[in-house]
């Protein structure tokens, strides 16, 4: 017996093409200095994979120049903002932001309120 989940899958070219396929509440965003694109906004919240329901949505994108790909499970985008993430994901190395995203959204005690996942790439 499996438990479920929820997934995003990315594939980012040499092009700069995004290639994606996800579902549930985990989350890709591309994002430039004064705008943001939701990869995932179309896609399918349940059935959750191992459901055998299932149905993942899937997307492209161009990530152009200057830009900067956030994706991560919805223990981060429900717990920070969209700016604290725009913020950490391009004023600081990327080695670095992800460490930085997960640290926003601990609890003064340390524990965190979901499971985070986070990865974040530039162009």
């Amino acid at each position: 017996v499996a438990g479920q989940a929820a997934a995003v899958v990315v594939e980012v070219r040499d092009t700069g093409e995004v290639i994606s396929a996800s579902v549930g509440d985990c989350e890709a965003r591309i994002l430039w200095e004064d705008s943001m694109l939701d990869l995932t906004a179309g896609q399918q919240r349940k059935p959750l994979l191992g459901s055998r329901e299932a149905k993942p949505t899937s997307f492209t994108a161009a990530l152009g120049t200057s830009a900067t790909l956030v994706v991560g499970s919805d223990g981060l985008w429900k717990y920070t903002s969209t700016d604290c993430i725009r913020v950490a994901a391009s004023t600081h190395p990327i080695e670095a932001a992800a460490a930085m995203l997960v640290e926003s959204v601990k609890l003064r005690n340390g524990t965190l309120q979901d499971d985070v996942a986070v990865a974040v790439l530039s162009s």
